[in-house]
């Protein structure tokens, strides 16, 4: 997670301050705080899928980003960035629903239901 810095770093070395938004600082700020709980007190269980799926997407779009950034010519290879949105509501979509099951009780395997808030 701490690697995810980096695009914030490349954002403001680019002066493109306006990808820079309240949301990208709280997000990029947390979520290593996060990872941390979650590693530190409940080490592998459900909230594993949701960091395996996460870096899955995280694989899909910083590869579009670092292709886009060498230049036009590599622009008609990159007709998928249409779809790196819609992988990122799928994957919340997906990893809000396991979450639920566990949260809710749906299925009892002894994991701390409180860490799926």
């Amino acid at each position: 997670k701490l690697t995810e810095f980096a695009d914030t770093f490349f954002f403001v070395l680019r002066k493109k301050n306006s990808q820079v938004s309240i949301l990208h600082i709280f997000h990029h700020s947390t979520m290593p705080f996060c990872t941390w709980i979650l590693l530190r007190w409940a080490p592998g269980g459900h909230e594993t899928f949701g960091g395996i799926l996460n870096a899955l997407v995280h694989v899909f779009m910083y590869s579009y980003y670092f292709l886009a950034s060498l230049g036009p010519a590599l622009s008609p290879y990159l007709w998928w960035k249409k779809y790196l949105t819609s992988m990122q509501i799928l994957q919340f979509f997906m990893v809000i629903s396991k979450s639920s099951v566990v949260f809710f009780g749906v299925v009892d395997c002894g994991y701390p239901w409180q860490i799926s808030l």
